[in-house]
């Protein structure tokens, strides 16, 4: 993704696992709010499952992931912060109010969360630097996940980093 994209929602599809996932982005704009979704990466993982979509609210961007773990990630769900994007501790989990839903498909989204309900709790969020080996911080919001997959999601990581708003031009001197 370019410098000044930030991860604004996360989809793909689940089941009793997370079978597959991407990204979706938005552009931090100059002004410091966020343009509407632009960019997206490939889905990476396998076919199972039902399609799941889950979204920060409008205006706010991705700080952290949440879910539960195994042999596999069982769910996943996402931590949110509206601009100026310095306060992780104001972050919220999604939920049935603020995230993605996927009717008909019960924890695809609908419950803030995606998957099943195994699994050991994992938080990994931007403000927690160094507490887990599976945090690449550099900055206060997500700007992309590491995956490691098969049938299904295997193990994840997140890329923090400190969104960069495109520069005025100075009027061409």
């Amino acid at each position: 993704m370019p410098i000044n994209f930030v991860v604004t929602g996360i989809y793909g599809n689940s089941g009793q696992y997370v079978d597959s996932i991407a990204v979706a982005c938005s552009e931090l704009r100059a002004d410091g709010t966020l343009g509407p979704e632009s960019a997206s990466s490939a889905r990476y993982g396998g076919d199972g499952g039902g399609f799941f979509d889950i979204e920060c609210p409008p205006g706010q961007a991705a700080a952290g992931i949440y879910g539960g773990a195994g042999g596999y990630i069982d769910r996943i769900g996402l931590y949110c912060m509206g601009p100026p994007f310095n306060n992780v501790d104001g972050a919220q989990r999604t939920t049935s109010d603020n995230g993605g839903s996927s009717p008909g498909q019960p924890n695809n989204g609908a419950e803030g969360h995606a998957g099943g309900n195994g699994g050991r709790g994992f938080d990994m969020r931007c403000d927690r630097p160094f507490n887990n080996v599976n945090v690449l911080q550099t900055g206060p919001v997500l700007t992309g996940l590491g995956v490691w997959f098969g049938e299904y999601l295997d193990g994840m990581a997140i890329q923090c980093g400190i969104p960069i708003p495109p520069s005025h031009g100075d009027g061409g001197r």
